[in-house]
């Protein structure tokens, strides 16, 4: 055996003795019952009315902002942007967030104007590294606002008391303590009389030691009421908060790739009833399995990127590039997975960032999709319906941050020429998917399509044709005769059929050693190729020597924090 190989046996050999730690080191303890899960079939209802755009008044799209959230306060709409600093491009892009105030003008279009100056400039030159709004929150009739910032730390930032309309770095002061130990503030929620803020540290459990949650009874004195990262260094961030039968829930970040392997458990749910330090320490249980696996763990669902209270549930979504996206919800004793998005399954990939909100007494999320574009769904608690078009026209366009304004749902749409918003009004009776089309001529009336596209001319709309009966409709079906092609179908290697509507005959990531070459890489390797040097492989195991210590964290995670949930029906549905 020559050094190459003998290095990659013993990166082989230290993976697998890992591995086998790891599941021991983080089995459950038997402290009591565990959540129950469950799946229930979600459905697609007739059309709904469609988003229509906003005007926005003069040099809004020369701007080209990107919004990450939104929230509405002093009833005025307010819109965080990210903006990253790139000097290479043509032209050069300072970077530096921006907020935005945005309401309607009496002639029918909108006004903005800036709220603050660009990355919370201070007069020293590095307003750039304040790149991304994440996070907004109302509390005390001050608006906070969580910034992201690699290089020197998170920020927070908040009106000053009697401000009304922020304009200038004088109406704004910052008050994290020392940038609570992390780089970017990503979530809030207020439970009581105080207000709670997650905190993102880095996605590298070596050397730092998780993701953190403080409260306020005022926003100004902070205190840290989780142990980092909830005894788990792969926890790397709080990603989304919120407010569920007079408890507080924080979804995580959990599961990463490093070059050539993935790490991690899955998200984790925790939830607390409040409390000071150091009780407040100890008073978190975790009310979900890692990842929502139904047995053991799944690490494909890295993220809970949505969390909100509606109908008496929790409802939780994730982010999953591997088999889809997922949308969870809680009643307290157990989780039930709502089925949604039939159309596209796995191709739908992320539950947008703090993308819930609840309009007319529905539920809305968005998602994302690399092949149509972002998408905005309503769940009336039994059917879904999708109410914009895909993308809002545009393949790469996002939606992202829904929020209830001036009677109407507004939702970003992020793409390459910038963002715009769109606005989701009261149907129109006579016309049920609000394309502009009445329901007397419109060749698919359940499903809002303005171009009223009909391929074959029988009269009946694309959106709203599927001839090979495989639940994709003929718009976005790249062989609407052959059931075994679509947007989400499995796509054998390199056999001249592109069969999932990418664009490509290439099949997808690979990560299990089943035999079975999944990725067209000619290896089955769980997506990667053998390293052809010993030096990487020494190095991979190095790696894994170093994280052994942390197996132990685990252990303590599970013994200190273990409380269960109590069981509150005597049955389970």
């Amino acid at each position: 055996m020559d050094q190459t190989e003998d290095a990659g046996a013993t990166a082989n050999l230290l993976l697998r003795i890992t591995a086998f730690l790891l599941v021991l080191s983080l089995a459950p303890l038997p402290a009591g019952p565990r959540p129950l899960f469950g799946q229930e079939p979600g459905l697609t209802s007739p059309g709904t009315p469609l988003m229509q755009p906003i005007v926005l008044d003069e040099g809004w799209q020369e701007q080209k902002f990107t919004i990450i959230s939104m929230v509405e306060f002093n009833g005025v709409l307010y819109a965080g942007t990210q903006r990253r600093r790139d000097l290479t491009s043509d032209p050069p892009v300072a970077g530096g967030l921006e907020v935005l105030r945005i309401y309607p003008d009496q002639g029918g279009s909108w006004k903005w104007e800036f709220a603050a100056p660009v990355g919370f400039e201070t007069g020293n030159g590095l307003g750039y590294q304040n790149f991304s709004v994440v996070a907004m929150q109302v509390f005390r009739e001050r608006l906070y606002v969580g910034v992201w910032n690699v290089d020197t730390g998170a920020q927070l930032w908040r009106t000053r008391s009697g401000v009304l309309v922020p304009r200038t770095l004088a109406d704004w002061e910052r008050v994290d303590p020392q940038s609570f130990k992390g780089y970017a503030v990503t979530s809030m929620a207020v439970l009581g009389e105080e207000l709670y803020a997650g905190v993102f540290t880095q996605a590298l459990p070596f050397l730092y030691g998780g993701c953190r949650v403080w409260k306020s009874p005022d926003g100004a004195a902070w205190s840290q009421v989780n142990f980092d990262g909830f005894l788990d260094p792969f926890n790397s961030d709080v990603t989304s908060m919120a407010v569920h039968n007079g408890a507080l829930f924080a979804g995580t970040e959990n599961g990463y790739f490093y070059g050539l392997f993935r790490v991690g458990t899955g998200t984790e749910i925790w939830r607390t009833t409040g409390g000071d330090p150091p009780a407040a320490l100890f008073n978190w249980a975790q009310v979900n399995k890692d990842g929502f696996a139904l047995t053991g763990r799944n690490v494909r669902n890295e993220n809970t990127s949505m969390m909100i209270s509606h109908g008496g549930f929790l409802y939780a979504g994730t982010i999953n590039e591997t088999t889809g996206a997922e949308l969870w919800r809680y009643d307290g004793v157990r989780w039930d997975r709502v089925l949604f998005d039939p159309l596209h399954t796995r191709n739908t990939q992320a539950i947008t960032y703090h993308s819930g909100a609840v309009f007319e007494g529905d539920l809305y999320l968005c998602t994302t999709n690399p092949f149509i574009g972002g998408e905005v769904w309503r769940w009336n608690g039994t059917l879904w319906s999708r109410v914009n078009v895909p993308g809002f026209g545009d393949r790469h366009g996002l939606a992202v941050a829904p929020v209830v304004y001036g009677g109407r749902l507004i939702v970003a749409g992020d793409g390459p020429l910038g963002a715009r918003l769109y606005a989701l009004s009261r149907p129109d009776p006579s016309d049920a998917d609000a394309d502009g089309v009445p329901d007397s001529a419109d060749n698919c009336p359940t499903r809002a399509n303005p171009d009223q596209a009909d391929r074959d001319g029988n009269g009946v709309g694309d959106d709203c044709q599927d001839d090979d009966g495989d639940r994709v409709p003929a718009s976005q079906d790249c062989d609407d005769a052959d059931p075994a092609v679509h947007p989400g179908a499995s796509d054998p290697c390199s056999d001249g059929v592109d069969r999932d509507c990418d664009g490509r005959d290439q099949g997808s990531w690979e990560w299990t050693d089943d035999g079975v070459d999944s990725n067209c890489n000619q290896a089955d390797n769980c997506g990667t190729v053998p390293a052809a040097a010993g030096a990487p492989q020494r190095a991979f195991a190095a790696a894994l020597v170093l994280a052994l210590p942390f197996l132990f964290l685990a252990v303590l995670r599970r013994i200190i924090l273990r409380e269960p949930i109590p069981d509150r029906h005597p049955t389970v549905r």
